[in-house]
């Protein structure tokens, strides 16, 4: 639609087009690239400080983050910190479908998270503390299309399920300097660009 709503001819293909393209972009992101952009994602969406975790062991967590809700001068609290524990994971899929298993295994991943309970002798991660009663987000982010039963179970949860589609919105918004036409290959450098100094957790 223009200014006084009338419709443009060939811009809803333009964008089904371009979409096309930011698919097999990331598509062609490796499993571990897609990890660091559930991190970005973070950023995005707010948070201050945000990590992505180690390729292995990851704990069923890819990246997390705070994000502050309030905030004064001085920095300091009395009691609780006002801040939101953002956690995500990144399911990096190209053959197979985000199933309702991938989100139940998440949130037990968050559950054990806050009771810092893990796998590898050492504690992880010294860069993530969950206090039992603060707020917790959680962001599934997916390089598919997501089925009606996983989407309504994201619903149901309060889980925020980020599909393909959902991650160009995201993104190609936060390119100002960007070509008339989106290709494959500029796409996937901005994605890689984007990427590159996100910080790993310890």
């Amino acid at each position: 639609m223009d200014a006084i709503g009338e419709k443009i001819e060939g811009i809803g293909l333009q964008n089904e087009k371009e979409k096309i393209e930011f698919q097999n972009a990331i598509n062609e992101l490796t499993s571990a690239e897609f990890e660091s952009l559930s991190a970005y994602i973070l950023k995005i969406a707010g948070c201050e400080t945000y990590w992505r975790t180690p390729e292995s062991h990851d704990q069923g967590l890819d990246a997390f983050g705070y994000l502050s809700f309030l905030t004064k001068p001085s920095g300091e609290w009395f009691a609780g910190v006002p801040r939101l524990i953002l956690l995500a994971q990144a399911k990096h899929f190209s053959t197979t479908k985000v199933g309702s298993k991938d989100i139940r295994e998440f949130i037990g991943s968050k559950e054990l998270a806050i009771h810092k309970i893990y796998s590898t002798i050492d504690d992880r991660y010294s860069d993530l503390d969950i206090p039992p009663f603060s707020p917790v987000g959680l962001l599934f982010i997916t390089t598919e299309e997501v089925p009606l039963t996983v989407k309504r179970l994201g619903v149901r949860s309060g889980m925020v399920i980020l599909s393909s589609d959902d991650l160009h919105d995201l993104l190609v918004s936060n390119w100002t300097k960007r070509p008339k036409k989106l290709t494959r290959a500029w796409l996937l450098k901005e994605l890689r660009k984007s990427i590159k100094n996100i910080p790993k957790a310890n």
